[in-house]
């Protein structure tokens, strides 16, 4: 699937519902009414590369039950919400040339058993501009176990808005350790723990 133009869609721009080893590649997916690119049902091995997802209410939405898929120098920066958000797949592969340049929200990992050590060769993003809108994060992890964060640059200048370095929500045995989000002064990092999943 590539060099598609999907303006403007009404839901998604492009959608893989269960469905592996797909390549995504080159497309120009900009919706501000919803997701950019959508991984649903057990869609896992795909390619997902050189995408512009800019300036959409969500960039990439991958809530698969697969594993194993690869996100390389997508563009999901200026999303209105999420730039990137990964359920389930402890095997997913993010490169540095992901731009999350000023996204609404950053990048969310979410449902994932561990263990598991995000660190910058696991996270190799640039997210030190993510989490632009509100008091919304460069980083969250939601309702996940067994995770070690470790060295991980969250710092950088989100101009006049104040966004969030680091929200862990739910889960349990999460170390976080090392991390820089120092333009956040003392309130940089939050936890917050529920009875119950966020609804998705």
């Amino acid at each position: 699937i590539d060099h598609n133009t999907a303006l403007e869609a009404d839901s998604r721009g492009i959608w893989i519902s269960d469905s592996d080893g797909n390549t995504v590649k080159s497309n120009s997916v900009t919706t501000t009414n919803g997701t950019g690119i959508h991984l649903s049902g057990t869609s896992g091995g795909n390619t997902i590369q050189g995408n512009d997802a800019s300036h959409s209410k969500y960039g990439i939405l991958a809530e698969s039950s697969g594993q194993a898929n690869k996100y390389l120098g997508n563009n999901v920066s200026y999303t209105i919400g999420w730039g990137m958000t990964i359920w389930n797949d402890t095997q997913f592969v993010l490169d540095e040339y992901n731009n999350f340049d000023y996204s609404g929200s950053g990048l969310l990992l979410s449902d994932m058993s561990g263990p598991l050590t995000l660190d910058g060769s696991r996270i190799p993003v640039d997210l030190t501009t993510a989490g632009n809108l509100g008091y919304q994060p460069a980083l969250e992890l939601n309702s996940v176990t067994e995770v070690t964060v470790d060295g991980l640059d969250l710092s950088g200048d989100r101009g006049t808005q104040h966004g969030v370095g680091l929200i862990v929500e739910g889960g349990s045995t999460i170390t976080v350790q090392n991390v820089d989000a120092s333009s956040f002064a003392s309130w940089w990092f939050q936890v917050w723990y529920r009875l119950r999943y966020r609804d998705k």
